[in-house]
């Protein structure tokens, strides 16, 4: 059995900020715990961002899909996401 070792980094309030196992995982996190990175041992990554009530509002990969909700987690158009948040994602 393969022991499996961690990498793990946190802010000054002891939030986790990143986390990284021997097999390549690879976890960015925000100041409430969030993921907002993510990266696999194959380079493969996806991107996460947050509405202030900790809903998934944005998440995006390497691949090229791309997806966005509103801060309630229906799911809307990208015209709609720059509307509702004034962005140009």
């Amino acid at each position: 059995m393969k022991n499996i070792l961690f990498i793990k980094e946190y802010d000054f309030n002891g939030n986790i900020i990143y986390y990284k196992d021997s097999n390549g995982f690879e976890y960015w996190y925000d100041s409430n715990g969030k993921v907002i990175h993510y990266k696999n041992s194959d380079g493969y990554e996806q991107w996460y961002e947050y509405a202030s009530n900790g809903n998934i509002i944005h998440w995006w990969n390497s691949k090229g899909i791309e997806q966005w909700w509103d801060s309630d987690g229906y799911p809307i158009s990208k015209e709609q996401y720059d509307i509702l948040y004034g962005t140009h994602a």
